[in-house]
């Protein structure tokens, strides 16, 4: 085997690609912080589960829930060039970790 390094031949391929302790060292903060994210999404669904069942079976939606589960909602209307009317409405939930905004388009 003409211009191969012995070496290289008797290593075994997992010692040459394996990742440095540098490379490793620089990846850890991002990797920490990654499951600090993931950590922190899952309690806030716990408390979001917790918070949202004593609305699972509700019977009647009154005033005083509709505020509690609804900051605000936003109607957004427009009309083309072919005077299709287009609605799309905003929902902006107060309880996290629902998404700020849900789009529904009528």
């Amino acid at each position: 085997m003409q211009g191969v390094s012995v070496n290289r031949i008797s290593t075994p391929c997992w010692k040459r690609h394996r990742p440095s302790k540098r490379s490793l060292k620089q990846k850890c903060p991002d990797g920490r912080k990654r499951l600090s994210d993931e950590v922190q999404l899952a309690n806030d669904a716990k408390q979001w589960v917790e918070a949202i069942q004593e609305y699972a079976n509700i019977t009647e939606l009154d005033a005083a829930t509709l505020n509690r589960l609804i900051k605000e909602i936003v109607v957004h209307e427009r009309i083309d060039e072919d005077k299709i009317r287009h609605i799309s409405i905003e929902i902006h939930f107060n309880l996290k970790p629902i998404p700020e905004v849900e789009q529904v388009t009528a």
